[in-house]
């Protein structure tokens, strides 16, 4: 496994985390549970959908010239934004979805990306901790 699927293995697992906990957390302060536990899965949902495009957008700007691949991410991360909107227009728009609830799963991928780190030192210890390189000394 190459280290741009383990990284983005590694995300989805701290998306997963993080959806587990504020569902567990909220259930205790919701009063409409089915609402809120929808409302937390489409906005998790819509986060795992951000994060593989945020990937695929990477991976083909990456092999573009730098004007081109500046331009490119930028448009991307416009459609980002807009599928984020349309996600939240739909929560609100749907009485059985809780629009809190779904804020808070598309946090997800945000909090997912401070979770990641600590999951994959521990799942790629090798591949994710910084060693010092064998050609350049030490400084004093």
């Amino acid at each position: 496994m190459n280290l741009i699927k383990k990284t983005l293995l590694g995300f989805l697992i701290g998306i997963g985390i993080y959806g587990a906990v504020i569902e567990v957390i909220g259930l205790f302060f919701s009063e409409d549970r089915l609402a809120y536990t929808l409302g937390v899965l489409w906005g998790l949902f819509v986060a795992v959908i951000l994060m593989l495009h945020i990937a695929y957008t990477l991976d083909k700007a990456l092999d573009m010239p730098e004007k081109q691949a500046t331009g490119y991410t930028t448009k991307q991360s416009l459609i980002r934004l807009a599928i984020m909107l349309v996600a939240m227009v739909i929560a609100i728009y749907l009485s059985k979805v809780n629009f809190v609830a779904t804020i808070l799963g598309m946090l997800g991928l945000k909090m997912g990306s401070f979770i990641a780190s600590p999951v994959l030192k521990k799942i790629y210890p090798e591949d994710f901790i910084t060693k010092p390189d064998k050609g350049v000394p030490d400084s004093m």
